[in-house]
């Protein structure tokens, strides 16, 4: 679950809903439909009217956000058959790997997220409207994932 002072939500990997709760003076829930059978790691953004998560199925899931109080949901990126997960653990009946989900730009003017360009894990960065924009140019094999901004807005790791 993910919290504000003032709104939160829950993602459930198996379902087809993201929900909204808003809580002012009345609770009022609200159920954003993405159609597919997998939405996971909802995050707000920095001004808390859009979510952003990967949706479509499970190890073929995409950057999507959601306008929370249009209800438009939005693919804004493919990942280029990049699974969304980084494998660290090699141990049976174990989820071994580590979730891959977008993150938003710190002012969120922008999304980072990680796909499959060529033969290499790249990082990419996109803006509501424009081209996604391909932040690395990495060797045949290489992988950048998890990509986290700095506070301040300046870099990212």
């Amino acid at each position: 679950m993910v919290s504000t002072p003032h709104r939160m939500v829950s993602g459930f990997a198996i379902t087809r809903i993201v929900k909204f709760t808003q809580t002012t003076k009345t609770v009022k829930k609200r159920h954003l439909n993405t159609g597919n059978p997998f939405d996971f790691g909802p995050a707000w953004s920095p001004n808390v009217t859009e979510l952003l998560l990967v949706s479509r199925e499970h190890y073929n899931c995409h950057p999507t956000v959601a306008h929370v109080t249009s209800g438009h949901i939005q693919t804004v990126a493919q990942r280029g058959g990049y699974a969304g997960v980084t494998l660290f653990l090699d141990v049976d009946n174990f989820h071994e790997g580590s979730s891959d989900t977008p993150v938003w730009s710190m002012d969120g003017k922008s999304t980072f997220f990680t796909a499959q360009r060529k033969k290499a894990l790249e990082l990419l960065e996109i803006s509501p409207g424009k081209e996604e924009k391909q932040l690395m140019q990495s060797l045949r094999g290489e992988s950048h994932y998890h990509p986290k901004p700095s506070t301040d807005g300046h870099w990212i790791l």
